[in-house]
């Protein structure tokens, strides 16, 4: 289909790409079934999983998000990947326009941070900073799961913080940690402060 220029980006100005785009900042968000149904009929006469292959190019393109039980994507994490296999798992899905993609500024602080958080090398790019986050920050929440209850019982101050702490790691996990760059990615971020101090107050616990 011609998607794809020969550094590795996607064309987003492909004519069939730009006829998706171009409709769906016209309606907004629009269920998966819609979509098929609207490019499979007159003019378009695409078949749907010709259709469901420009939906996933406009994904990794960063040009859209996809809404899925509630949450969020705009990585190709598990769920997406999930979500496009079939006519079927399409059909429930939400298309909407991305209000915008992170900068290269911000990707490079995300990737920079994980390398400190978890020590594995990670490439400025959305989907590898998101698939880091997804492997390595549950064993994040494990690690830190006592730190609210011990600073309690030893009457020490932090309990509240170390809660957000875990809390924080929930919210970043949720939709195959679509928002890893965003949330990871500015100047000033307090999850990754929140996570530095964790790992000395942990550290400091244990010796």
């Amino acid at each position: 289909l011609s998607l794809v220029a020969s550094d590795g980006r996607i064309k987003s100005s492909q004519p069939a790409l730009k006829s998706i785009t171009d409709y769906l900042n016209e309606v907004g968000r629009e269920e998966g079934r819609n979509l098929l149904d609207k490019f499979s009929s007159a003019p378009y006469g695409w078949s749907k999983d010709t259709f469901r292959y420009l939906i996933a190019a406009l994904l990794v393109a960063g040009e859209l998000k996809l809404r899925v039980s509630g949450e969020d994507l705009t990585v190709r994490g598990p769920t997406a990947i999930e979500s496009l296999k079939s006519n079927a798992a399409f059909n429930r899905v939400g298309v909407s326009l991305r209000d915008g993609a992170v900068d290269l500024a911000s990707k490079l602080r995300a990737a920079e941070r994980l390398v400190d958080l978890t020590g594995e090398t990670v490439l400025p790019i959305e989907d590898e900073i998101s698939k880091i986050v997804t492997k390595r920050f549950p064993d994040l929440q494990r690690d830190y799961a006592h730190l609210p209850s011990e600073l309690r019982n030893l009457k020490l101050p932090g309990d509240e913080r170390a809660n957000s702490v875990q809390d924080s790691l929930s919210e970043i996990l949720k939709g195959d940690a679509s928002d890893a760059a965003g949330r990871l990615g500015p100047e000033e971020c307090p999850l990754y402060d929140d996570l530095l101090w964790a790992r000395q107050v942990a550290k400091a616990l244990a010796g």
